[in-house]
């Protein structure tokens, strides 16, 4: 294997983890969780509940189920394009969370029209806009993770023309 192509290792590994992980829990879950009633596991802030989510991040509607499988066949291959063309190890570790949780979300969707949620975070009545689960968590600590190295960069870069 050419060395250009060992790092790229690290972002199917890392998509290999998180889809196992998200596929594993989302098992444990329909397997053992009642649907639709909250089981607290670090009190109220932290409870399971097992749902299915026929829509979009935070229940937001945008049409038949095509669109959803569309839209994340698109996002896979973009980024792929971009594993192929990144260099960075931390920028691959990040679309590896990305491609694992597109693909933990798609197997739901392929196997069951919806996926399934059942992280509930919050106090009281005052809770995270929706269930989710750990593919979902992947992307976002993913995104929070780009943005800040894309923050990062960006003042370097100033620092370096001031």
């Amino acid at each position: 294997m050419p060395d250009t192509w060992k790092p790229k290792l690290l972002t199917l590994a890392t998509a290999l983890g998180v889809l196992l992980l998200d596929q594993a829990s989302k098992a444990w879950v329909m397997a053992h969780l009642p649907y639709g009633h909250p089981v607290p596991v670090l009190d109220d802030w932290l409870r399971f509940v097992y749902i299915r989510n026929p829509n979009a991040v935070f229940g937001i509607s945008l049409g038949s189920g095509a669109v959803y499988l569309t839209f994340t066949l698109l996002a896979i291959g973009v980024l792929l394009i971009l594993v192929f063309l990144e260099r960075s190890r931390f920028l691959l570790f990040l679309y590896g969370l990305f491609l694992g949780g597109a693909l933990g979300n798609l197997v739901d969707r392929l196997r069951w029209g919806e996926v399934v949620d059942f992280v509930d975070m919050g106090i009281g009545r005052y809770r995270w806009p929706g269930v989710y689960n750990l593919a979902d968590a992947a992307i976002s600590v993913g995104i929070v993770l780009y943005l800040l190295h894309t923050f990062y960069v960006w003042r370097k870069q100033q620092g370096e023309t001031s």
